[in-house]
């Protein structure tokens, strides 16, 4: 049986990552997702005004535009596509695990809440804490979990309800990306460092 959140065995090089997330912030500006308004996040009360992030690969239709990370939005296609943001560390995840898609860096500034969801029952997601803090939690309505950025991936079942809750004084920034949930085992079973 799947656990709610299981830290794989395998690692990424840290700094690695973290150019790629500054070269992203820096570079990219212009695809860089926030909500707006018309925003719809589905179950409502979240507190997402200072949210924001990047899909690094696309279900939308204009690949010049910003993609939402969290799968909502107008004009979704139902596969995914590359952006510009497919390059350096991003190239490795893909050969590591070519069954995954819907890569996308998502940022959560102090304060941010996502009210307990659920995602999909098709899919699992694959979390890589960039910046993390001791007040941020992925929570279950029996569990929290505070996932450190350490070079740890963690498999996370999202097929149950959950949430996320930023209570600290820095940003949470995490690389995120949807295996099918057939796929698990094999995950598991991996090991080393990307």
């Amino acid at each position: 049986m799947l656990n709610q959140v299981t830290k794989l065995n395998l690692k990424v090089d840290l700094e690695e990552l973290r150019e790629y997330y500054k070269t992203v912030f820096a570079d990219f500006q212009h695809l860089c997702w926030k909500p707006d308004s018309n925003t719809d996040m589905g179950v409502g009360n979240h507190k997402v005004e200072n949210l924001y992030g990047w899909g690094i690969e696309s279900n939308s239709v204009d690949l010049t535009r910003p993609c939402s990370p969290y799968n909502i939005g107008e004009e979704k296609l139902n596969y995914y596509r590359d952006t510009e943001l497919v390059f350096g560390i991003i190239h490795k995840f893909k050969r590591l695990f070519p069954f995954a898609h819907g890569y996308s860096l998502s940022v959560h500034p102090p304060g941010t809440l996502i009210n307990f969801h659920i995602d999909s029952t098709e899919f699992i997601k694959i979390h890589v804490p960039i910046y993390s803090c001791d007040n941020s939690w992925f929570s279950y309505h029996n569990q929290k979990y505070n996932l450190e950025a350490d070079g740890s991936l963690y498999l996370v079942d999202t097929t149950i309800e959950h949430g996320t809750d930023n209570q600290g004084s820095t940003d949470r920034v995490h690389l995120i990306f949807k295996i099918p949930y057939a796929y698990y085992p094999v995950v598991l079973a991996m090991q080393g460092k990307l």
